[in-house]
């Protein structure tokens, strides 16, 4: 079958980490009077069964993307009802900036809330915004998922408010943070309604339960800069 090279846009540099495809990918263009290379006219069924196998990896990437979406949040609530169950006493420490000996909450806190409310607010957002970033690929999830919670954090420890921090809330925000950030650098619509409906959601929570103290305002502005800063990165080097 013949192929006619088509550019799908520029992969940026970032996820060029993951992937040895070339800039600009070949995709084969069905019509009824295109033909083979060995003249034969390419028919309509063969066609149809082209679109319905596009169709099938549409609906393959939605559903890994679901699942690995699905498995985080199982992971959030898991923990949440375990500390639910013990008077949330693992709670005792969280992530307190600048205390070495509290160092290693860093890996831990962001997994701890403080009630169903806190947590709400965090899975929401997350489970919104980490769907659309998934469309990047998961391992690249991963990857920036991770850089979000070792940098994130770390830099609430180093100039965050000298309290106890716990929760999703800085990951949460830099998810945010990336996604304004490709409304800006990127002039994303996808992204910008992504994330009106975060917004929105997120405004329904609050109308509905109040919004949660634990959501410190030095953890979410730590984690927009954060987001914001990743986008702008991966930006530059587009």
């Amino acid at each position: 079958m013949s192929t006619i090279p088509v550019s799908v846009g520029k992969k940026r540099a970032w996820w060029k980490f993951w992937s040895k495809e070339s800039e600009a990918e070949t995709l084969p263009l069905f019509k009824k009077d295109s033909t083979r290379s060995d003249g034969d006219k390419i028919s309509e069924g063969d066609e149809s069964g082209a679109v319905q196998e596009d169709n099938g990896e549409i609906k393959s990437s939605y559903k890994s993307r679901a699942l690995f979406i699905g498995f985080v949040s199982f992971i959030l609530w898991l923990v949440q009802g375990i500390n639910m169950s013990t008077d949330y006493k693992m709670n005792t420490n969280g992530l307190v900036p600048r205390d070495a000996s509290l160092l290693h909450m860093i890996f831990v806190a962001p997994l701890l809330h403080t009630s169903v409310v806190h947590l709400m607010e965090n899975w929401v957002a997350f489970a919104l915004t980490g769907f659309y970033l998934s469309s990047k690929g998961i391992r690249n999830s991963i990857v920036i998922g991770i850089i979000f919670w070792l940098s994130g954090e770390g830099l609430l420890w180093c100039i965050g408010l000298n309290e106890q921090h716990f929760g999703f809330n800085v990951i949460t925000f830099a998810c945010i943070g990336y996604i304004v950030g490709e409304m800006v650098f990127d002039l994303s619509l996808t992204a910008f309604v992504v994330f009106l409906t975060t917004f929105g959601a997120e405004l329904i929570i609050w109308s509905s339960w109040g919004f949660s103290q634990e959501m410190t305002w030095d953890s979410v502005l730590i984690g927009l800069i954060d987001g914001l800063f990743v986008c702008l990165v991966v930006s530059f080097f587009d």
